[in-house]
């Protein structure tokens, strides 16, 4: 920020006590997390953060303190997940095949092991989403959509643009899911009430994502229109379906309604 806009930032996200997006399992409890403290004002003296910054932190759940030693574990597997998640992005990318299922549930449970709300973490979803989307692997796609949106409403609770590109991505991919079950299986009763709860679901995440968007560009905005346009699209599928959709707010000139809540 310093460098380019000449100032350094006091808003409560930068300084605000706690790292929401730093978040860590207890090492004592497992069950609480523990988060680190903000960057201090001014310049930072390296790009990582310091080792002894999580020293003296106390679980939110048991209320334990962290030790010396703990903090410097704790560091040292922040460090290790960075490297994995360099390693994965630079194999990802030449192919999906170059990187074993194996590796990519182990990482996964590494992740699970240490981090409770953590960026690394997010960054690890966000690969492992476009590893299992390559190979087609439906539940295991979902469920890292699912943590992506739950991150980040917990990490940045204020307007957030990373959170409404992955509230429209999730809804994206529900909706693609739903049009390849229904031209595979039309007439099932289960199956249509799955579709039908996946496009409820995904409504409510555009409508969201919307939301968020419009208050930060306007509703003039290319991508606020797009997925306003997405959300229309789905409203006239969901008409069809045997199910009502309830009206239950509108913003501005745009009808927006919603039909499931975030977890």
């Amino acid at each position: 920020m310093f460098q380019t806009k000449r100032f350094w930032c006091s808003c409560e996200r930068c300084h605000g006590g706690q790292d929401l997006s730093r978040g860590f399992r207890c090492p004592c409890c497992a069950a609480g997390k523990i988060f680190a403290p903000t960057p201090r004002h001014g310049p930072a003296e390296e790009q990582r953060p310091p080792v002894a910054d999580l020293f003296g932190v106390k679980c939110d759940s048991c209320g334990s303190v962290v030790g010396k030693e703990q903090a410097q574990k704790l560091s040292s597997q922040e460090d290790s997940l960075k490297t994995l998640v360099d390693d994965f992005i630079e194999r990802l990318s030449d192919s999906c095949y170059a990187f074993d299922i194996t590796e990519a549930e182990l990482l996964e449970d590494f992740v699970e092991a240490v981090f409770a709300q953590h960026f690394l973490a997010d960054m690890a979803w966000e690969q492992l989403l476009q590893f299992y989307s390559q190979r087609g692997l439906e539940s295991n796609r979902r469920r890292f959509h699912h943590r992506r949106c739950l991150f980040h409403s917990h990490a940045y609770p204020e307007l957030n643009v990373e959170y409404a590109d992955a509230m429209d991505e999730y809804a994206d991919d529900l909706c693609s899911s739903v049009c390849g079950v229904k031209q595979k299986r039309r007439g099932d009763s289960m199956r249509e009430e799955v579709c039908r709860a996946d496009l409820e679901l995904a409504a409510h995440y555009y409508s969201e994502a919307h939301k968020i968007m419009s208050l930060l560009y306007g509703y003039d905005n290319a991508d606020v229109m797009e997925v306003m346009r997405k959300f229309s699209e789905l409203q006239d599928v969901m008409a069809s379906l045997p199910a009502k959709s309830k009206r239950l707010r509108v913003r501005g000139k745009q009808q927006v309604q919603v039909h499931a809540s975030i977890e």
